[in-house]
């Protein structure tokens, strides 16, 4: 898509996010651990990130997301900015299977 756009000086870049404990994420939490409640399932999600000190907050995102639209990036196309705190850098989901979270 970026290499058809420039063409036409129009950027293109996407943004892959690391989760957010939104109502989306939850239920899907709920789904894998439905014997857990809301606090639970939110600090399994805050517990998986790898940067010591910092959660992914909405702001985070959005943030990015004002950052890629902006001036100051005018000369980016076809990146994807991953803010995962660098997560995908370790590429190691560890949830636990359901039946051993209390």
């Amino acid at each position: 898509m970026a290499s058809e756009q420039s063409w036409h000086g129009i950027r293109v870049n996407c943004i892959s996010p690391f989760a957010i404990p939104t109502p989306f994420v939850m239920s899907e939490m709920d789904q894998i651990y439905p014997h857990l409640d809301l606090q639970r399932l939110v600090e399994i999600v805050r517990n998986v990130g790898v940067l010591k000190g910092a959660n992914c907050e909405p702001d985070d995102i959005a943030n990015a997301a004002l950052y890629v639209v902006s001036n100051d990036a005018r000369y980016i196309s076809g990146h994807n900015l991953v803010v995962d705190g660098g997560f995908t850098s370790f590429k190691n989901l560890e949830f636990h299977a359901p039946d051993q979270v209390h």
